[in-house]
Formats: structure tokens, C-alpha cells, sequence
């Protein structure tokens, strides 16, 4: 605070030490008589203002103080509540990515015995083509055997037929 005060005055007392009131020009604290002259007392009269001034600014400044106090105390509890806030975020966010990594294993699981039970599928319906295939041949030649048997049965019956007809004598003229 050694700025607001100054140096020490004529009568070698710090500013601040020295009787600023109304009236008590030409007096020292101590109570020895200023023998200052005339133009030194019309700078005391400037000096009570300057020491009322320090002490307006003193009281601005330990209000400034008093604000600055309750700001950082405001400041701590808000901090403290934020944390407080981050820390419960930090907890749920957490939680949430334990559960999208046990869903993610879940999943991964569950594709895996997609993937499993697919390529089951897979073959089966593979097997189950190669035996329709099979099978399909199969009776493919089996139709087209019965189909052979039955052209040679056909021509051996209409051989037959036209030998009846022609005992019977029912063959159509010639033309």
C-alpha cells in the first residue's frame, strides 16, 4: 500500500500517519506543533483531500477485495459443481460404452452364429440340390426308357394292328 500513501512527508511521518481531519492542520499525530509556513499549510489543506482520497480508495479497495473473495469463493463451488457434473458424465458415458461393447460382443456372437447356421443352410440346400439333381436324372432316363419302350410297343402294336386288318380285310385302299 505504499503507493496510495506516498513518501514521507516535511514533517517526516508517513501520510498515513499523520492527522487528516478537518482542523487539525499544523498538528502531527504525535502532537508536536507544525511550524510549517503559511504555503505549506495550504498544501496541507490538499493533502487532507489526498488523505481522504486515499482513504475512499481504500475502502474501494477492500471492497475490491471483499468481491474478489466472494467471486472465488462462488467460483470454487461452481468449479466444484461442474466437476461434480463431469465426473457423474464421465461415469454414465462409461457405462454406456460398457454396455455398447457387451452388445457389441453380443452381436458379434450372434453374427457369428448367423454365419454358422447360414453356411449350415448352405450345404444342406446344396445337398438337397445334388440329390434333386440326382434325382431329376434319374427319372429322366426312366421317362425316356418308358419312352423308347413305349415307341418300340407302339410300332410292334401298330405292326399288329395292320396284320388284324388285314386278315379282317379292313386296310383302306391304296391310293
Amino acid at each position: 500500500m505504499g503507493d496510495l500513501t506516498g513518501p514521507s512527508g516535511a514533517s517526516g511521518m508517513p501520510k498515513d500517519q499523520r492527522d487528516v481531519r478537518p482542523g487539525a492542520c499544523g498538528r502531527d499525530v504525535a502532537g508536536i506543533p507544525d511550524v510549517r509556513p503559511p504555503g505549506i499549510v495550504r498544501a496541507m489543506t490538499e493533502e487532507r483531500q489526498t488523505g481522504e482520497e486515499v482513504v475512499v480508495l481504500r475502502e474501494i479497495w477492500n471492497e475490491l477485495k471483499s468481491v474478489h473473495s466472494s467471486l472465488k469463493g462462488e467460483l470454487s463451488r461452481t468449479r466444484e459443481e461442474l466437476s461434480t457434473r463431469v465426473d457423474g458424465l464421465s461415469r454414465r458415458v462409461d457405462e454406456t460404452n460398457t454396455r455398447i461393447e457387451e452388445v457389441s460382443d453380443e452381436l458379434k456372437l450372434d453374427g457369428a452364429a448367423l454365419r454358422h447356421s447360414l453356411v449350415e443352410g448352405e450345404i444342406r440346400v446344396a445337398t438337397a440340390v445334388t440329390e434333386l439333381t440326382g434325382t431329376i436324372t434319374g427319372l429322366r432316363e426312366a421317362v425316356t426308357g418308358w419312352r423308347a419302350e413305349h415307341r418300340a410297343d407302339r410300332d410292334q402294336f401298330r405292326h399288329r394292328i395292320e396284320r388284324l386288318e388285314e386278315r379282317a380285310g379292313l386296310l383302306p385302299p391304296e391310293p
